[in-house]
């Protein structure tokens, strides 16, 4: 029996509200997440800063890996980097272990949230350890994680080589091999740059899952932000979003996943 256009419309409509009430309740939670914590935040000035100091405004530390190493386990922490300046993730430990609840949200620190040309640049960085690649500090999310990026560029530079395996290419490895961990990325107001064969945001592989929001963001590059999910699931959310080149916001998945995107430009 055809499909009649009463029919078409009506799906479009309890798609509409459905997707209006998740967001609704996203947003309802992050609120009760911003008034349940006291935030922690870190001030971080690659030009004046040092990493010997405390991390305030008046005393703010030198790197994003330093910053990383000050966040605690659990609650919510922001790591403000300072407008116009470029930051990398080296810098005190070459890995963060997070198992508890942490929220960790980057932004910038003085100016026009809305001036890109202004956005301090965040190199997501690898080097060779032994012979492999690795990240120059790495996020490992053993329990639940929120990473979200605000009014930032994010570079995700230094190919490295695929043979290397998983382990060897994420900036943010979810779960570690401990299946049903969770993982919410959020991207508002950024511009990204993901080259082929470069340090990665997320890749689950097993049960872990993986929420995607990517809003007002500019993409370039011909890489994936997410990859390697072929046992995990992941959801992803798109909206208002430019790119360039092939880059897509998910690669290598085949199980389970449910994608949502309002933004045809981007490959999935």
């Amino acid at each position: 029996m055809a499909t009649s256009t009463e029919q078409i419309n009506n799906l479009i409509a309890g798609y509409t509200d459905l997707k209006e009430y998740f967001e609704g309740a996203r947003d309802r939670i992050q609120t009760a997440i911003d008034t349940m914590y006291d935030p922690k935040t870190i001030y971080v000035d690659s030009n004046v800063g040092d990493d010997a100091n405390e991390g305030t405004t008046a005393a703010p530390v030198r790197t994003f890996g330093k910053a990383l190493t000050m966040v605690p386990d659990g609650g919510k922490s922001i790591i403000r980097l300072r407008e116009g300046l470029e930051y990398g993730t080296s810098g005190g430990n070459t890995s963060v272990s997070f198992r508890a609840g942490t929220v960790l949200e980057v932004n910038r620190w003085g100016g026009d949230a809305g001036d890109a040309a202004t956005h301090p640049i965040l190199h997501l960085e690898s080097r060779v350890l032994n012979g492999k690649n690795a990240t120059a500090s790495t996020i490992y999310a053993y329990g639940p994680f929120q990473f979200i990026a605000r009014s930032i560029r994010i570079v995700c530079d230094v190919p490295q080589d695929e043979s290397l395996g998983w382990g060897a290419r994420k900036f943010i490895r979810v779960g570690h091999y401990i299946a049903g961990t969770t993982i919410d990325l959020r991207f508002n107001r950024n511009v990204l740059t993901v080259p082929p064969n470069a340090v990665q945001i997320a890749g689950p592989r097993f049960s872990e899952t993986v929420f995607l929001g990517v809003d007002n963001v500019e993409i370039s590059g011909d890489g994936a932000l997410i990859t390697d999910a072929a046992y995990g699931t992941v959801l992803v959310s798109a909206g208002n979003v430019t790119a360039s080149g092939t880059t897509k916001l998910l690669d290598g998945g085949t199980i389970g996943q449910n994608v949502l995107t309002n933004s045809p430009a981007v490959t999935l």
